[in-house]
Formats: structure tokens, sequence, C-alpha cells
């Protein structure tokens, strides 16, 4: 069928598959895409919405703020003023990462003006009718990559927002040195988490157009976007006090990233030598260092971080230890959290790691200190004979998966139990027939839920099953975000015998 049509709000487009359109709103004129979900209802897809100031030239390294209401322009109904939802915005700067091939990006086609959200909703009407209208659960997702890598550019919540009946919103913070540089020793700051709260501000004074009702926000993310839900859950930030439904896919809070102000310091003096600033010594403060950083585009920066010791940034809290390790009492009397891992959660790190450039004992060893373990040759081989393989890549993937997964997600489960909030506990162990080929065996992989979740699998070949099971996911993700329930999980208990975790609930 390919028939152009127009009903009475000014929705216009041509019916076959997706189809671009305008919306006559009470501010301008909209445009965006409509996509149709085979089983499900169409949504409309609104990209590059921008929910901050751009980060440039003086904000270079300053806390996001947000950007103007939609409804600043409510009396501009009769003019011309056209709003283009239509193009994704690009990726913020960052660094190249072991990612699988359909989250590539192209590390010359970056922004830092980049802090705009993708958006998916059933709805039709809010945009013409007013905010007030808006009653639909918002499933606000931080994307991962360990706070350096990423962006909305290779997520599509269609099929969960089409499903889920909810809106899904997806943005982009900054990240690496742009976004959790650390310049003040005494004082946290971490921009690209500042970013994620700074989007919230936004959903919360705009959602409402699009249908959503900013009274039923649901935190969720993956890898380093759960890491940074579970910061929101620890913590008292007003955007977000009032949340209580939580989605956290294979990352946690607990997970330790590298904290050593004196390694940031350092870092950042270097970069500026390497970008020929001012001479700096060994006292000078990294505010000093500040200005003349900004003056450099960040194609220059960012290529420049190579070899530097540590992280360059700083995405935990001003503690050592790990990120939550002094965390404030738990203000949450209510409140569900669902969250869970996959069986396989390393060997896409360690196994691709090994097939490109090798993964020595060294690196390891250095790895698992900067995790806090102490004596990493008794470790390794208690897992070597646990495992009862020589397989040292099958040693290390599943040390590595304890170690930055699995344990910080147990233990933040139990953690949130035990302060009076319901815990749903998942394990994912589907693997889909078009997962990536360095996965081991049979067994989901770290990204297999996220892809499942939020890409568009159409467009690769899929059997019946594999649509099965990413329906499967979305409708206990769906079902969780809007009424908290889980429903009977599919898949299979938790392999860490949990069972004894306290008010914490398992799959069956």
């Amino acid at each position: 069928m390919n028939k152009s049509w127009q009903n009475s709000l000014g929705f216009v487009g041509t019916r076959h598959g997706n189809y671009a359109f305008s919306l006559t709103s009470k501010f301008g004129h909209v445009q965006g895409d409509q996509i149709f979900v085979p089983g499900g209802q169409p949504v409309i897809r609104y990209l590059g919405i921008p929910f901050a100031v751009p980060p440039v030239d003086k904000l270079r390294f300053q806390p996001s703020q947000v950007a103007e209401p939609l409804g600043a322009h409510l009396n501009n109904a009769s003019s011309k003023r056209r709003i283009n939802f239509v193009e994704r915005a690009l990726p913020c700067p960052q660094d190249s990462a072991l990612v699988p091939s359909w989250m590539y990006i192209d590390l010359r086609k970056t922004s830092e003006d980049c802090l705009y959200m993708s958006l998916w909703t059933p709805d039709t009407e809010c945009l013409f009718r007013g905010r007030d209208c808006g009653f639909r659960t918002v499933i606000v997702f931080f994307h991962g990559g360990d706070l350096r890598h990423s962006g909305n550019k290779v997520y599509d919540g269609a099929v969960l927002s089409s499903k889920a009946d909810a809106v899904v919103a997806i943005p982009n913070y900054r990240l690496g040195l742009l976004g959790h540089a650390t310049w003040n020793e005494s004082e946290f700051l971490s921009l690209g988490l500042g970013d994620q709260l700074t989007a919230v501000r936004w959903l919360r004074q705009n959602v409402g157009f699009f249908g959503g009702n900013a009274s039923r926000l649901v935190l969720a993310g993956h890898g380093a976007g759960a890491a940074s839900v579970g910061h929101w859950m620890l913590g008292a930030q007003p955007e977000v006090a009032d949340v209580q439904r939580f989605v956290m896919i294979s990352g946690s809070p607990y997970a330790r990233y590298m904290k050593d102000a004196d390694v940031i310091t350092k870092n950042m003096r270097i970069l500026a030598r390497r970008v020929q600033c001012e001479s700096y010594d060994e006292v000078t403060s990294v505010e000093e260092i500040l200005p003349c950083l900004r003056r450099f585009p960040s194609s220059v920066l960012v290529p420049r971080l190579s070899g530097l010791n540590g992280r360059l940034m700083d995405p935990s809290t001003s503690i050592d230890d790990t990120p939550a390790a002094n965390e404030p009492n738990i203000s949450r009397p209510r409140g569900s959290l669902l969250l869970g891992t996959t069986p396989d959660e390393g060997y896409h790190f360690v196994g691709r790691m090994a097939k490109q450039d090798g993964v020595s004992q060294e690196w390891m060893h250095r790895w698992l200190a900067s995790q806090g373990v102490g004596n990493a040759s008794v470790f390794l081989d208690n897992y070597q004979r646990d495992l009862r393989t020589t397989n040292l890549t099958v040693v290390w993937s599943e040390a590595y998966a304890d170690v930055r997964y699995r344990c910080p997600v147990r233990r933040f489960a139990e953690r949130m139990a035990s302060s009076g909030l319901t815990v749903h506990w998942f394990v994912f162990d589907a693997k889909p027939s078009f997962e990536e080929p360095y996965l081991r065996g049979d067994e989901a992989g770290h990204y297999t839920t996220v892809r499942l979740l939020l890409t568009d699998i159409g467009n690769v070949r899929t059997t019946d099953e594999d649509i099965a099971i990413r329906d499967s996911f979305v409708r206990t993700l769906g079902s969780f975000a809007n009424t908290g329930q889980v429903g009977r999980l599919l898949w299979s208990p938790s392999p860490l015998h949990l069972s004894g975790a306290s008010g914490v609930t398992y799959s069956e």
C-alpha cells in the first residue's frame, strides 16, 4: 500500500513501512517518524531532541544546563516554527573500544554538541493537546560503554515502546575526559552523570507532550548505565527522589572504577603538555590547566590520551575503594528493582582481546590488583582448579565476569533487599542465533540482553525462536516498568545459588 493520508491533527505521511510525518502542535510543526512494529502498535520516533545547552567552548568541563522547555513556545502555535526530530545526534567524543560490530561508532563522526535524546512513544495526541494528557510510564535508559564509549545512535527503542505501551527515552551523556575528568580533588564532580540528571530534568518538564507521565519514571541501564542507575538509587538527588522502579542489566555501582586523584591530576598535566599548553609544574592544579584545554577541539584532545597510565576520569564518587562503599542510608522505603546478568559476562572482553592482541598474565594481574584482589596468582589458580581447565582465556574470562559483574550485582541486590526494596534477580541464559561469533558456546554474553531489548534485530537474519526470546524479555521488562511485577520468568535460576539472600526473589 502506498497511500498518502492526513488525520485531524495534521498527521501527514505515506503508508509503507516507516514514514515521515508532520504534526501541528501547540508550539509549531513537529516532524518525526512513525515506526510500524510487527505484532505491536505503531510508535512515533523522535531523534535528536536537545535536552541541554550544548556543552561547548566556555561550557566545556562545566555542568550541563537544561534546555528550554518545549512549552516556552506555546504562544507561537500559529507561527511557522518547525521542529525537526528526524536525524540521530552525533555521539559524544570517545576513544576506541572492544564492542560488537552492531555497536560500532565512527570516531571521526562525533561532536561535543552531543547532549540529545532519542525518544519513542505510542502517543500521537499530546503534542497537540498539551503535556497534561500524558499518562504512560517513561523508561529512561542510560547506555553502557564503561563511561567511555557508545551513545544513543546505536539503540532503537521502538519494540520496547510498542509492546510495553511506554515512552522510551535514551539520552547521550558526556564520556571519558570530557565527561568524567576530576579537577577538584575535594569534591565529587562527574559531568557525564550530571548530564543524566539534566536529561531527567528535561523529561520532567516535557515528557507529557510525548504522552508520558513525569511521575512514572523508570530508570534503566546496561553496564555502566546500570551502575549509573545504582548510583542514583544510593543518592539523594531530588530529580530522582520519587522514582520507585529501577532496571539494572549487567552492571552495578559496586563494580570498581579506578580512583586515584593523583594519577588523574598527573595525566591532565601530561595532556596539557601534549597539546603544547603553557608549562606546568608538579603543583599546578587542574583548574589552572582547563582554560588552555578549552581552546582545543575534542578531535585534538581525545587522540592524545593514548598511553596515559590509568584512566583520566573518575566516574565514581569521591571516596576510595568502591563508589558506594560509604553510601548513605537508603531513603527509599518503597520501590522495586529488577536486575541480573548473563552466564558469559567476561568472554566478550577477555576472549576478544586474546584473539586480537593477546591477554598477558601481567595484564590480568594488574587488572585484578586495580579491582582490589590482593594475590592474583592464588586467585586465578583457584579458578583454574574449580573450572578444571588449562585454557587461560576461559579462566580469566570467568574471573573477569565475577569481579566486574556477577559479584558486584549480587552484593547490590542483597544490599537493596536488606534496605526494604523488592528485588527481582534474573540470569538471562538464551543466546540468539545472530549473536557475535566470538562468544563461547551457547551462553548469552554481556551485550546479548541489550541487543535484544534495544536494537532493530529485523536488520539481521533471525529465527522465530529469536523473536520469541526477544518478546519474552520485552514483556517481562514492560510488565515490571508498568506494574512492578515481573510475571513468570522463562530462564533458569541464578547459578550463584543466592536463594539465601533475604528478600531477593529468583526466576523459576
